[in-house]
């Protein structure tokens, strides 16, 4: 009885109803929040009511399967939203940026996931992939130019690395820089490149036609010779923004390279493990939202008499959503925390975005088949996180390069070069 009663009071994550006592906020379940300071806390709980009531109502516009593909475009209302609650830059140091702890960092992920992972991965691509790219092999000159209006959102950033013909096998790309007097000659394709089409500058990343060693440069959309689509008919994060990229003999001076990138491991390698790290918080948020959606409607909903919350089985499966959520969520924090110690291996950072990417996936496809038939309307949440988790299982690496990636390190031995 007393731990019931400590169960309904603690920290207000837990709310009484008529029948029984249910959660409101799967995030602090184990009393997450100890482990942020208040400022955090307070930042935390000004983005959920904000992505609450600015953005919840209004995913509609562009999630809508209903609507032509045209209408799959990010409501640029959202941007403000983000730039009014200071969190651009995310762990950039200075120039304007927010300084959020990694741990923070991915808290503020998890919350933009749970009500809209398109909004999320536009932030995710344009602050922890494109931005930390330059901030961690720019040079002062490159970080003074473009960080600071990055962080404002003023302007957004890209990431150019897969290539039609290059998805998983990203080391061995096509793309060919050549060096000429005074800066290289870009040639190639690249292609799922989010952000792109309204960016400011796209990092794209060339091998270089001597060397072969792979190398990073920011090539400024508009810039002679390089040439961009948006891809249609996508289901999946739909209001992100992907496109096809060609580049003919696109001149990019020698100001423009990356040059603390000598190659795959100090260069995209490098950056993909600090990416990577945050992509596992992105599908605890997916996870957490299908839950949060999942118990409001089984509190609401009755069939038989009684609310389907009442239900055996729809408490077991809501059991093991909870479940899956607080071990994604704590091995995020713990690869997290060791990242930032310098301690994490890519391997742990791979088995982290792989295992709750996957878990993620269980979690949505639960919360969907207790919604019934309402499960696949679009204003239920269920059935656009149901697809929107299958792009991010795939981005960031495949669930099967992570897994191999980990493996490798458990066994010492390569499944792939």
């Amino acid at each position: 009885h007393r731990a019931f009663k400590r169960l309904t009071t603690i920290k207000n994550h837990v709310v009484p109803c008529k029948t029984s006592s249910f959660v409101t906020d799967s995030l602090n379940y184990l009393e997450f929040e100890d482990f942020l300071t208040e400022d955090e806390r307070k930042l935390r709980h000004k983005l959920r009511t904000a992505l609450e009531e600015k953005v919840l109502p209004n995913i509609g516009y562009y999630g809508d399967s209903s609507q032509s593909t045209t209408k799959a475009m990010l409501p640029t209302d959202f941007i403000p939203i983000l730039r009014e609650l200071n969190i651009g830059g995310a762990t950039i140091k200075g120039h304007l940026s927010a300084e959020l702890s990694p741990l923070m960092t991915g808290v503020v992920l998890l919350e933009i996931f749970r009500i809209d992972p398109s909004l999320g991965t536009f932030y995710f691509v344009d602050n922890l992939v494109s931005l930390a790219t330059i901030d961690l092999l720019g040079s002062k000159e490159q970080k003074f130019k473009y960080i600071p209006d990055g962080c404002t959102f003023k302007d957004v950033f890209a990431f150019g690395l897969t290539e039609p013909l290059k998805g998983s096998d990203a080391s061995n790309i096509d793309t060919v820089a050549e060096k000429v007097a005074g800066g290289y000659i870009l040639n190639g394709e690249k292609r799922w490149i989010g952000n792109a089409t309204h960016s400011k500058a796209v990092i794209i990343w060339a091998k270089l036609k001597d060397t072969k060693q792979i190398k990073g440069f920011i090539v400024e959309v508009g810039t002679e010779g390089m040439t961009m689509s948006k891809i249609e008919g996508k289901l999946a994060l739909r209001g992100v923004q992907n496109a096809d990229i060609k580049l003919d003999n696109v001149f990019i001076t020698d100001s423009q390279v990356l040059d603390k990138g000598h190659d795959w491991a100090t260069g995209p390698g490098r950056c993909l493990k600090h990416s990577r790290v945050y992509a596992s918080w992105c599908a605890v948020g997916v996870a957490a939202g299908a839950f949060d959606f999942t118990i409001k409607y089984l509190q609401q909903r009755v069939q038989f008499g009684k609310q389907l919350s009442m239900f055996q089985i729809t408490q077991e499966k809501l059991a093991r959503m909870m479940g899956n959520i607080q071990a994604m969520l704590y091995m995020a924090k713990r690869t997290t925390l060791l990242y930032e110690q310098g301690k994490a291996t890519f391997g742990q950072v791979s088995l982290c975005k792989a295992w709750c990417t996957q878990k993620a996936r269980e979690c949505v496809s639960l919360g969907r088949e207790m919604l019934g038939g309402n499960g696949i309307l679009v204003e239920n949440q269920l059935i656009k996180l149901m697809v929107d988790i299958e792009a991010i299982h795939t981005y960031e690496g495949t669930y099967e390069i992570n897994m191999l990636i980990a493996a490798r390190e458990l066994t010492g031995k390569s499944a792939f070069k």
